[in-house]
């Protein structure tokens, strides 16, 4: 078996496993939780997820073109440090805003849910990091 066709099986069975996490952890909220609490947290795991794709669409992209069609020299470096210190900014405006949307109240967030929206917003950076290693 190839690489490619190694990698896609791993990146499909990596999807699959995430999905289904993803389910079981979401059941078990709607089990555990109050109607409201399970509503907060649907917010949030919905911020995460809409900055995961804003995230994953600009600069690693670029990125990926990038090496796809160099010789990975002085320019694949050059683009890689571009990608990286600038969808972390990116993740890190991100994290600013809604940080600022929360304390504005239009997240419609009780006072006592402040500590996971500053969960989400660090958590935003991180993704950003990710994305593009």
């Amino acid at each position: 078996m190839s690489n490619p066709a190694r990698g896609g099986f791993i990146l499909l069975g990596r999807f699959v496993a995430v999905t289904g996490i993803n389910y079981l952890f979401a059941l078990a909220l709607a089990w555990l939780l109050a109607p409201a609490e399970f509503g907060e947290v649907a917010v949030l795991q919905a911020i995460i997820l809409l900055a995961a794709m804003v995230l994953n669409s600009g600069f690693p992209w670029m990125l990926a073109w990038t090496l796809a069609g160099s010789e990975r020299g002085d320019e694949a470096a050059r683009v890689f440090r571009t990608s990286l210190v600038g969808n972390v900014l990116f993740g890190v405006l991100l994290a600013l805003v809604v940080i600022a949307i929360d304390r504005s109240g239009a997240l419609g967030m009780g006072a006592d849910f402040g500590t996971p929206v500053i969960i989400v917003a660090l958590t935003l950076p991180v993704l950003a990091l990710s994305s593009v290693g």
